[in-house]
Order: structure tokens, then C-alpha cells, then sequence
């Protein structure tokens, strides 16, 4: 116990120990007054220098945009990065260089510039550049100069990027002085074509949100599948670096896929266009339809501008305006008529002069106002060519009001039968601001009661609306055999390769008429009011396609003054129909040029002979070919096609190693059995030479070249109106001149075609040739020449005519069998 005790007062009771304790004491004391201090006073400093160490900040990530295609994969509406490059001349870290590294470094930045944004349309002078920053470092204004004054496409930045002025650690004030001025744009490569189908957006400043919001059509309706889901991150600051963590992943906006062919949507707009600019209306509309499938292939709705001659796709009439239609509605009637009775089409009645008393009105025919004697005794299929009022509300009449029905019964069987034909069903366009359906009201509707003329002004297109997509779908039906789909714009919705939605195409109503006769009635009546020589819509009538449609010209009150509303609504070809179409205008100032003949239906008229031109290709065993010539000259075009043909033939191709790898090739004889290939090159924004073509190739090669065409004609390409080589900008337009091959044929031998069967079976005729079965002959298939007409091919056994014969058949009917043939000498001379 002692030791313990004693121990332990040696141990606590030295100076050594005790001195230690004091000063660790006083380090205690000291830390806490420190922190104290740190804390309340010298507190606000140190906080606002922490707030640049270690302190997490939040970073949205945006998506991008979905984008949306045509029917091909053409690219309609696309979400594009660019860069505007600026610099903050009054940063810290190029405020304190020296003058000449700051001289030095944007000498060498608008060396890089110029070298790799300058274009042969539009150079960028270094000098220029250095001049202009000059400028805006003596100006006051000078935090965020704009250094070159363009968008700079983010695949051009990104190489921009790559150059040592933005790698090298020396140069580390120039990259610090360049804020990220990265931007993302919507872009419509085909400008106004399609627009209010395909839509526009918000930018965010305008949607007053983070993202761009869809503002019409198709960029509204699929808007919440196209602008995606944002992203988030945390960035953590350590002195002059950082590091980003992603917390969220952002999801990237949908694609969406439309049924638009733009190749035939700038052949619909650039005819509406064309007319509408002549006929000068309010405004006007085109609609193109795919028979069997519902889909809507082009769509162009022009209002009048501000600006004489200017017209601009505003609002999307095709879909959203409800007017009185007028006498295309008159078909709807007659297959209501034809549905509920036992009357024929070829029945008679009797119109007389063009008057009948409708209650306390006259119901006249539009020859009473240009006092043109009146139809007398015609059937119904008349009363349709000629469009007679008064026979088809004696039609209507006929047919619903006997039996004893009183008005109102028989007012109620007619709208049934109309909306049984399904031009009154809800069309579910997914367009916003589209018209649901037509209206066609009942007797005993309380907003609008019928009166004593309803029915028979109902009968002719008048008292109802009708918005023109739902009128394109009835007639439509009728090109279907009586099967009534539902038109649609999307076909497929896509993230990636994940396939969000499909849309297929859709029956609304597997039949409407009654018995396939009255389909087949009704198609040879709309056939009979374009090709009748008194028919409304003769206009339209082609040499080269047969269509099928009614004219319609309804009357309005606007302001006081009375207007005009002009329709043409029909399909084609005849026998297999493939198309609908529809053309409207409003308030044509020009009547003429404007109406539902001459103005709508030359529209339908010129568009249906440039797809035929497109889509149809004449059978090789139909082409004019003269059995003693070997090889005709065989026009270029894509090498698939070419070879398919020769081949065909019972021919050969002969390639060398360039024209092996070509996509379009141009082949020539080189004996009797071979032709021999040559490559055709092309560059995107050169134009190429495309003369001998057939459409589809030459729309298609100049398409890769970036060009669009603006045809006319039909046959081969025989002219050009952009010499070849000629550098354009893209999306220039070439004119295209089409001919029929036979007449202009180039050939090896001087002898003209003629039939592969003799035209005369005299003896020993000269112009008779035998046929040489050895012979192998070649001939480029022009893919305008099919006439898809109701009347078949004429066989060469009919008597076919030769080139001779043909450029001057008048001379040679009068020409005995020794004559023709030596007028044939004095053309091989020539």
C-alpha cells in the first residue's frame, strides 16, 4: 500500500507531467476559440468560399426530339444540334494575358474557322473574322460576341472540337472564355410541303416549360411520345475541375411514321399551287388517298397571304372545314336512293326546263341561269353526267317519299340511308382541330328544324357539312367496291428498334351498298360525267388514265355577297382504281380557272397522268419493236431495271468493273445479242444527266442527287431544264420534259419500228416484213406510256402503226402499198 501510494504521488506530482498538461490545456482552449471564431465570425466568408468546393449542383438532361418520317423513311421533321460559338472577351482569364497571346490565339481560331466552316456558296475570310472580334473588344458590349455569324452543325463543332486549340493545355483561357452555346432546332427538310399535316412546335421560351411542345398536326397530337423524358445529374465542383454523376437517364423522344409520299405530295401541292395562283380563291385544298388502305399518300391546304399571288399553308381545310359540299353529294344521294328501292339509274324522268316547285321556292338547274333550254326526259345516270338538281330530287323523292309517308317519315328514311352509307361516322383522325364527322341532321332537330325544302335541297349537297376528308373517304368506298375504310396519317410509332404502337389500316364499314350492281352502276356513272360529251366534269377527261369523278358547285352568303365553293372528288384508273383525290377551292376570284371542272378537275386530271408516268411500267410484249432490227438503243436508267429487260429480251449485258458497281448504268449495242454497260456517276448537289429515263429512275436518281422534279409529260425524259454538271443547292427543282418512246426512238439501223406482224397481207408488198424469229431485240420499258384506260391494249394483230405511218398517216392512207414504200426510202435517206 505504501509503494501504491507513493507511486502515485511521484507520478502526477512532477514538473515535467504538469507542464505538458498546461499547454495541451491551453491547444483545448485554443481549437474551441478558433472554431468559435471560425463559426461567428469569419463564418459568412468561409461559407461563400465552401460554396465553390465540394457543393453538388443538379443538371437536366435534355432528350431529343423524336423524328418524324414519310412513307419511303424520308426524313419530314428532325430534331438538329448546331453550336453558336461566342466569347466573353471580359473574362478574368483573357483579361489577364498579354495583348500578343491574345492576338495569337484568335489569329490561329479564325485560321481554324475559316478552314473549316468556308463553303464554295458562302467563304469566311479569316481577316474578316479578326476584324470583327477587333471591333467588339473596344465595345463595351463584349461578354458573349457572337465569332462567327452562323449555326454551326454539331457533326462540324464536334470536329471543330477536336483541333489542339481545344485539346492543348496551353490554350486553356480560350476554352474557358467559350461558354457552351449548344442549341437543338427543329428542321422540316421539305419545307412547306406537308406542313399542317406534320405540324410545328413551341421552343421552350414559348411553351413555358423545359421542353418544346408540339403546336399542330402530327407534332401536337403524338407530342407526348416525341418530346421524351428528361434527364438528371449532379455535378461536384473541386477547385477548377468537376465531376458529373448521372442520376437519370434521359429518354429520348419516339419516331414517328406517316403515310406521306412526298415524290406525289409535291406533285399535289405543286398543281394546287399552279391553279389556286390562277383561280386566286380564299383558299384551297387537295387530298390524295390510297384506295385500298385508307392512307393518305399527300395533303396541301393553301390560304390567301397578306401579299398579292402569295399563298401559305395556314390551316389544315382538308380535315377541319365544314361547308355545304353541292352536287358531290349528289352520289351519296343516289346511292341511298338506289339502296332503299327498286329503281335502276337508266329509269326515266322528266326535269323539263330546269324548275320545280319545292314548297314555297323553285329548285332550278344551273342551265336556267344561262338560259340553256332545259333536259326534258333524261334518266338518272344523266341527271348525274349533267348534274341536274331536279332529277335528283325527284330521285329522292321516288324513292323515300310514297307509300303514304307523310314529310317527316320520309325526311327520316333519307337520313338514315345517308348515314348507312358511313359519310356521317366519326373518321378518329388524330389530327387536332379536326371536324369529327359530317353533319346531316334529322327532321325534328331543334338547333336547325327542317322545313318544307330541306329534302330536296338536302338531296343536292345543301343544309348539310361536310368536311372535305369525309367526302374523299365515301367516294373512296365506292372505288373500293363499297368497302369503307378510314382514312389515317400514321402508320407506326418507334423508340428505337422497340415498336411502340402500329396502325393498321381500318374498315368502317365492310359494305355500303346493297348489292354489288349498284357499285358498279355508280363507278360507270362517275366514269360517264368526266368522258359524256355534256358531262360536268369532261375537263378532267385523260388520254392516258381514266377517271372517274363528279363535279360539285355550292353557293354561299358571305358579307352580303354570294360566293362560290368549287369540288372535284373521284378515283383512277377506272378498272382497277389505286387513288382518290378530292380538290377544293373557296371564293375562286377567278370563276374560270377556279371551277370544279376545269380548275379542280384539271388538278386531279394532271396529278393522276404524272403517277401513272411514275408507277406504271408498259409491258415489254406491248413496245413497237421490228423483228429484222437487232438492238434498238435502250435508254439508261437504274441497273436492276436495265438488266431485268435485257434479260427479258433474251439478251446480255457486258460490264466492266466500274459499271459492275454502279447503281444507274446507260447501255448501247454492241452486236446483235449484247449490250454493252456504262456507269452513270452522280454527286448529291450536282445535277445529273437523266435524259432517257424512265420517271420513276429519273425521280429517283435525281432524289440521291438532292434535287426535286417537276415533270410533265409523260413517256421518257427527253429534256432537261438544268444543263447536267450544273451545281444547285439542295431541294432546287428540275424540270423534266416526258415523251412517249415511240416518238423519239434512237436507234442502231435507219429503218423505222414498225409492228412485229406485216400491216398489209398484199403479196410480196415492200413495206411487208417477215419475221425473223433468230432476231433478238431490246427496248428500254418507259414507265409513262401505260394508259391505264378502261379499253384494253390494242393487239398488234389489230394493225399497229409504223413511226412512218405515224408522223404522217394522212399522207399515207392515200399512198398505194408501192408509194408508201418508197415514201419509207425517202425517210431512211433523210
Amino acid at each position: 500500500m505504501s509503494f501504491k501510494f507513493k507511486h502515485r504521488k511521484w507520478y502526477f506530482g512532477a514538473p515535467l507531467y504538469r507542464i505538458f498538461g498546461a499547454c495541451a490545456f491551453a491547444f483545448v482552449l485554443f481549437l474551441v476559440a478558433r472554431s468559435l471564431s471560425i463559426m461567428y465570425v469569419d463564418g459568412e466568408q468561409w461559407r461563400k468560399i465552401a460554396s465553390t468546393y465540394n457543393r453538388a449542383s443538379t443538371k437536366v438532361i435534355y432528350p431529343i426530339r423524336g423524328n418524324i418520317y414519310g412513307a419511303d423513311g424520308e426524313l419530314l421533321a428532325i430534331e438538329s444540334t448546331v453550336q453558336k460559338l461566342r466569347m466573353d472577351f471580359q473574362s478574368d482569364v483573357i483579361k489577364d494575358l498579354p495583348e500578343d497571346s491574345i492576338r495569337s490565339m484568335l489569329y490561329k481560331l479564325s485560321e481554324l474557322l475559316s478552314r473549316e466552316l468556308s463553303t464554295a456558296e458562302k467563304p469566311i475570310k479569316a481577316a474578316d473574322l479578326r476584324r470583327n472580334w477587333q471591333k467588339a473588344r473596344k465595345s463595351k458590349y463584349n461578354r458573349g460576341v457572337l465569332l462567327v455569324n452562323m449555326s454551326i452543325p454539331y457533326s462540324k463543332w464536334l470536329k471543330i472540337k477536336s483541333d489542339k486549340l481545344f485539346t492543348d493545355k496551353h490554350y486553356i483561357p480560350l476554352q474557358k472564355s467559350l461558354p457552351d452555346g449548344i442549341e437543338s432546332r427543329r428542321k422540316y427538310p421539305y419545307g412547306s410541303l406537308g406542313k399542317r399535316l406534320i405540324g410545328s412546335i413551341y421552343t421552350p421560351d414559348q411553351a413555358g416549360s423545359d421542353l418544346p411542345r408540339g403546336k399542330q398536326g402530327i407534332e401536337l397530337s403524338c407530342d407526348s411520345l416525341l418530346r421524351g423524358e428528361k434527364g438528371e445529374a449532379k455535378i461536384f465542383k473541386f477547385g477548377s475541375r468537376s465531376l458529373t454523376f448521372t442520376i437519370k437517364e434521359p429518354v429520348n423522344g419516339a419516331d414517328v411514321y406517316t403515310t406521306l409520299d412526298m415524290d406525289k405530295q409535291y406533285l399535289v401541292d405543286s398543281e394546287l399551287r399552279k391553279m389556286t395562283i390562277e383561280a386566286d380563291p380564299d383558299f384551297s385544298t387537295a387530298i390524295l388517298m390510297e384506295v385500298a388502305t385508307g392512307k393518305i399518300l399527300a395533303i396541301s391546304n393553301l390560304q390567301r397571304g397578306s401579299e398579292p399571288g402569295k399563298f401559305y399553308e395556314s390551316r389544315n381545310f382538308a380535315v377541319s372545314s365544314l361547308t355545304e359540299p353541292g352536287s358531290t353529294f349528289k352520289t351519296v344521294s343516289l346511292l341511298a336512293a338506289l339502296n332503299c328501292s327498286n329503281i335502276s339509274p337508266y329509269d326515266s324522268v322528266d326535269v323539263g326546263e330546269g324548275r320545280m316547285r319545292v314548297g314555297n321556292q323553285v329548285l332550278k338547274d344551273w342551265n336556267v341561269a344561262r338560259g340553256i333550254p332545259g333536259f326534258g326526259f333524261i334518266d338518272y345516270a344523266t341527271a348525274m353526267y349533267r348534274s341536274s338538281n331536279v332529277g335528283i330530287a325527284k330521285l329522292v323523292y321516288r324513292a323515300f317519299w310514297t307509300n303514304g309517308k307523310n314529310y317527316s317519315e320520309a325526311g327520316r328514311d333519307y337520313v338514315k340511308a345517308v348515314r348507312e352509307t358511313g359519310i356521317c361516322d366519326p373518321m378518329n383522325l388524330m389530327i387536332p382541330g379536326a371536324a369529327s364527322h359530317a353533319i346531316v341532321r334529322y327532321p325534328g332537330d331543334k338547333k336547325h328544324p327542317w322545313g318544307n325544302t330541306t329534302l330536296a335541297w338536302m338531296a343536292h349537297g345543301y343544309e348539310t357539312q361536310v368536311p372535305p376528308i369525309s367526302m374523299l373517304a365515301f367516294y373512296n368506298a365506292i372505288a373500293n367496291d363499297g368497302r369503307f375504310m378510314r382514312p389515317y396519317f400514321v402508320t407506326q410509332i418507334k423508340r428505337g428498334d422497340e415498336v411502340i404502337e402500329d396502325f393498321e389500316p381500318q374498315v368502317v364499314r365492310e359494305q355500303i351498298a346493297k348489292n354489288p350492281q349498284i357499285i358498279q352502276w355508280i363507278k360507270d356513272i362517275l366514269r360517264g360525267v368526266v368522258t359524256n360529251k355534256k358531262g360536268t366534269g369532261k375537263a378532267a377527261q385523260s388520254n392516258i388514265v381514266e377517271i372517274c369523278g363528279k363535279t360539285g358547285t355550292a353557293l354561299y352568303w358571305d358579307g352580303g355577297a354570294k360566293k362560290t365553293q368549287a369540288t372535284f372528288v373521284g378515283f383512277f384508273p377506272y378498272d382497277h382504281p389505286k387513288y382518290s383525290m378530292l380538290v377544293m377551292t373557296r371564293n375562286a376570284r377567278n370563276r374560270a380557272m377556279g371551277s370544279a371542272g376545269l380548275g379542280c378537275g384539271g388538278v386531279v386530271k394532271r396529278v393522276a397522268e404524272s403517277i401513272v408516268s411514275i408507277d406504271g411500267r408498259r409491258p415489254v410484249d406491248s413496245l413497237y419493236l421490228k423483228p429484222s432490227v437487232s438492238l434498238p438503243f435502250i435508254q439508261g436508267g437504274r441497273k436492276v431495271n436495265v438488266v431485268d429487260l435485257v434479260k427479258y429480251c433474251n439478251g446480255s449485258v457486258i460490264f466492266d468493273k466500274q459499271s459492275q458497281a454502279a447503281e444507274f448504268i446507260r447501255v448501247s449495242p454492241s452486236s446483235n445479242y449484247e449490250t454493252k454497260a456504262e456507269s452513270i456517276l452522280f454527286n448529291r448537289g450536282v445535277v445529273p444527266d437523266v435524259t432517257g429515263f424512265a420517271a420513276s429512275d429519273a425521280l429517283y436518281l435525281m432524289g440521291k442527287c438532292g434535287f426535286r422534279c417537276q415533270m410533265s409529260g409523260y413517256g421518257t425524259v427527253v429534256e432537261q431544264s438544268v444543263p447536267v454538271g450544273t451545281k444547285l443547292s439542295i431541294n432546287s427543282v428540275v424540270k423534266l420534259t416526258l415523251r412517249p418512246m415511240h416518238e423519239k426512238a434512237r436507234f442502231t439501223q435507219e429503218e423505222p419500228m414498225v409492228p412485229s406482224q406485216p400491216v398489209s397481207n398484199e403479196k410480196n408488198s415492200p413495206s411487208e416484213t417477215k419475221p425473223n424469229s433468230n432476231k433478238k431485240a431490246v427496248a428500254m420499258v418507259s414507265t409513262s406510256n401505260t394508259h391505264s384506260s378502261g379499253n384494253k391494249t390494242q393487239n398488234n394483230s389489230k394493225g399497229a402503226k409504223s413511226t412512218s405511218d405515224f408522223t404522217d398517216k394522212k399522207k399515207n392512207n392515200n399512198l398505194s402499198p408501192t408509194k408508201r414504200g418508197n415514201k419509207k426510202d425517202k425517210t431512211k435517206k433523210k
